[in-house]
């Protein structure tokens, strides 16, 4: 297969003022109109505009897409309207990712890839492909268990950005996520994580792995006792047994995660951190718990938790 005749490949240093230029040459989404663009995403134009504005941004072949041509005056964007979306929005209002904020850049400028003279049907194998999930970066990096390795920083870093004492969100913890580099980075700080994987792999029949290991890492840099740590992981994976005693918070959390495996109340990975966190806390503590629950969601009579920490007792 040939490229379309008098198609064209350009780099080009665009601005601000280019983007705005470039993002009028967009047909717009239109439910039931045939040839406007997809809807773009305002989760992925942050997370662009974030990269943007740390330096995170690379350049790769991936640019900017047109049919016509710009110069005569029929060109169309069909490729790279939420980069563009991105440039403006990190050089007028800003980012926001993972409990960070990071201030505009009025004078942003990026290099990219710019194509013209696509074909009108060019755009229907555009984005076809697999896409690149977080697993898939770090496997690419020489990770193994890429995808619980994946899970896990992402539950740590959302973690170590929470601000104090505020109610869980659906924002922070769900719905922003890490850039590839700024996993990557995380990981290089935290190494540690890795080891903390098989410890929480240990607790696989009871709870995610993930969580587990995002747990078992997060109490070891909170200060907890690393004994009294793999102590509490061993008695949740194995159980006491008879001299168990009701309130137990490890026999509390054991049973609670068991009895809801396989059904629709199986928690999240974020709440059972929450979870885990609260059992750690009170089994360091001595203290019983009848029951364990952790509200993520706000009703008619409670708001949703403020997500717990860990409190390490003064030795």
């Amino acid at each position: 297969m040939t490229a379309p005749s008098g198609s064209v490949i350009k780099l080009w240093h665009v601005t601000t003022q280019v983007a705005e230029k470039f993002l009028a040459l967009v047909k717009s989404h239109e439910k039931g109109v045939k040839g406007t663009n997809r809807k773009w995403s305002p989760i992925v134009v942050n997370r662009y505009a974030y990269d943007m504005l740390a330096g995170n941004w690379k350049f790769t072949h991936q640019g900017l897409a047109f049919t016509g041509h710009l110069a005569s005056g029929d060109a169309e964007l069909k490729d790279g309207e939420q980069r563009l979306r991105a440039m403006l929005q990190a050089a007028t209002t800003g980012a926001t990712l993972g409990g960070v904020t990071l201030p505009p850049n009025p004078d942003l400028a990026l290099d990219f890839y710019v194509t013209e003279g696509l074909t009108e049907d060019s755009w229907l194998a555009m984005d076809s492909g697999k896409g690149r999930t977080a697993a898939d970066h770090l496997s690419s990096e020489g990770e193994v268990n890429s995808f619980v390795l994946s899970s896990a920083i992402t539950l740590c870093a959302r973690f170590q950005t929470l601000p104090p004492k505020t109610a869980f969100t659906h924002e922070h913890w769900v719905s922003t996520g890490l850039t590839p580099v700024m996993r990557s980075r995380w990981l290089a700080d935290n190494p540690g994580i890795r080891e903390a994987l098989y410890e929480g792999a240990r607790l696989g029949r009871v709870m995610t792995v993930a969580s587990a290991a995002a747990g078992y890492f997060l109490a070891l840099e909170a200060g907890v006792n690393k004994k009294e740590l793999d102590d509490f992981m061993d008695s949740v994976r194995d159980g006491i047994g008879e001299n168990w005693e009701r309130g137990n918070p490890i026999r509390t959390l054991r049973e609670m995660l068991l009895n809801a495996r396989g059904t629709r109340r199986f928690p999240s990975r974020e709440e059972q951190l929450a979870l885990f966190i609260k059992a750690l806390n009170a089994h360091l503590k001595g203290t019983k718990i009848l029951a364990l629950s952790f509200r993520t969601r706000k009703s008619t009579t409670s708001a949703a938790e403020t997500f717990p920490v860990f409190r390490v007792p003064n030795n």
